[in-house]
C-alpha cells in the first residue's frame, strides 16, 4: 500500500492541507481539550479533509458527573473535570457532541465502543464523519 501516509502532529500542522485528507482519526482527543481549541482543530480537520472525504471522531468512557468526582476522584469547574491541576475531561452530552460536530461535518453514524472489558460498562463515544 504506497497510497498510506500517516502524519501525526498538532492542529497548525493542518494549515496548509486543505482538501488534502480522505480520512482522518482522531481518538481521546476533542475532549481533554478546552472549548476553544476543540473548536479550532473541528474547524481545522473540517478544511483539511477532502469533500466526500471521513473522518472518525473517537471520545473517552463516558462517565457520569458523579462518576468523574466519586470514582475517579476529579474536581469539577464548570463542564470541565480537573484531576491533579490538568484538564481531564471536556464533559458535554453526546447530543451535545453530535450538535457540535454536526456545524463542520455531517454526522453518518453515532455509536459507543469498548476497547477493553472494563470499557464495557463505560463505553467510548464514536462519531463517523463526513464532509
Amino acid at each position: 500500500m504506497n497510497n498510506i501516509e500517516y502524519i501525526a502532529g498538532d492542529q497548525t500542522l493542518l494549515d496548509d492541507r486543505k482538501d488534502e485528507f480522505d480520512f482522518i482519526l482522531s481518538i481521546n482527543t476533542l475532549d481533554v481539550l478546552p472549548d476553544e481549541i476543540t473548536l479550532d482543530i473541528i474547524k481545522r480537520l473540517s478544511k483539511s479533509l477532502k469533500r466526500g472525504g471521513h473522518a472518525f471522531i473517537g471520545l473517552n468512557p463516558d462517565f457520569s458527573e458523579e462518576e468523574f468526582v466519586n470514582l475517579l476522584g476529579m474536581e469539577k469547574k464548570g463542564h470541565y473535570f480537573y484531576k491533579d491541576g490538568i484538564l481531564r475531561a471536556n464533559k458535554k452530552s453526546i447530543e451535545e457532541w453530535s450538535r457540535f460536530l454536526s456545524s463542520y461535518f455531517k454526522v453518518e453514524e453515532q455509536f459507543k465502543f469498548a476497547l477493553t472489558e472494563w470499557e464495557k460498562k463505560y463505553p467510548r463515544v464514536g462519531f463517523l464523519l463526513s464532509r
